[in-house]
């Protein structure tokens, strides 16, 4: 059976992006085919198809997070943590926004779920620039086996005590938003927006709380146990 416009985000929320783009209506005519659904946008067929083929499948990979280095762990979290926030924050408020418009009167849940979102959104960015700027660097050096002269807060652990006391109150809201959306389940009388929706922000609840272990549990008690290892040796 050939899938429609609307299972094919259904399946890979990833794709919406691209339709949204050309045009291609997967909410309201969710129902039609890839090819019905271009024509109706006025698309080239094989133009959407050549889209769709850019967007990478996305492939299970196991990392062994104990055998990385300070620095190579620094680079995954960069790398799948903080691209993450930085590349997907704008799109998944755009949604957010249009499905509270359309449907915040009948869920009034979405009218916190939209604040708490968009204040963990607003606030990571920063949070991680801090990380970019200050902690990490200093982490890498570590990792060279040097203390930096150049550092401003006396021993990591200050600068770490200050990014989990951030990652305490962010983690305290994507809960929240777990349970408002009753475990990122869509409504009964959900649209297809509104179900991307939850599939983004089932995304986003996985991203973060991935992020936020891998700093609290692994990259933060390397960093303070090498800096105590390299002082007791000078």
């Amino acid at each position: 059976m050939a899938t429609t416009v609307g299972e094919m985000v259904r399946q890979n929320p990833k794709l919406a992006e691209i339709f949204t783009r050309l045009g291609i209506d997967f909410c309201c005519n969710g129902h039609d085919l890839l090819e019905e659904a271009a024509r109706k946008a006025n698309v080239d067929i094989e133009l959407v198809k050549k889209q769709l083929k850019t967007q990478p499948e996305v492939e299970a990979v196991n990392f062994n997070y104990d055998a990385m280095s300070l620095s190579q762990l620094i680079d995954h979290i960069l790398g799948y943590h903080h691209e993450y926030i930085y590349k997907s924050s704008e799109y998944i408020l755009s949604v957010l926004d249009k499905v509270h418009d359309r449907h915040g009167k009948n869920h009034p849940e979405l009218e916190q779920i939209k604040y708490l979102t968009e204040s963990i959104l607003g606030e990571l960015p920063i949070h991680q620039h801090k990380e970019e700027m200050i902690l990490f660097p200093y982490i890498k050096t570590l990792d060279s086996g040097v203390i930096s002269n150049d550092s401003c807060f006396g021993t990591v652990a200050n600068p770490i005590s200050a990014m989990e006391s951030d990652h305490v109150a962010t983690g305290k809201m994507l809960f929240f938003i777990r349970d408002l959306s009753n475990n990122f389940t869509p409504p009964e009388d959900a649209c297809a927006s509104f179900e991307l929706l939850y599939k983004l922000l089932k995304a986003m609840f996985e991203n973060i709380q991935q992020h936020i272990h891998l700093e609290n549990n692994l990259l933060h008690p390397k960093a303070i146990a090498v800096e105590k290892s390299l002082k007791r040796e000078t």
